[in-house]
């Protein structure tokens, strides 16, 4: 999951770093994509953010595909 996408669905990095069940400094400490800890925990609490990620991930595989 990319940080952008999370970051848009929750508005803020502490809104971010509280729906993981994380630290905002370790939001911070991120680089392009959301550990694969923190993004299990969003996506099981917020379906529509695995839907958009699930998006994502479709056109960047097209898009590496051309």
């Amino acid at each position: 999951m990319k940080k952008t996408t999370a970051l848009n669905y929750f508005g803020s990095q502490a809104a971010l770093a509280k729906a993981a069940e994380v630290n905002p400094s370790a939001v911070s400490q991120w680089g392009d994509d959301v550990p694969n800890g923190s993004a299990y925990v969003l996506v099981r609490c917020h379906q529509a953010l695995a839907r958009l990620d699930r998006k994502e991930w479709l056109q960047q595989s097209k898009e590496q595909s051309l």
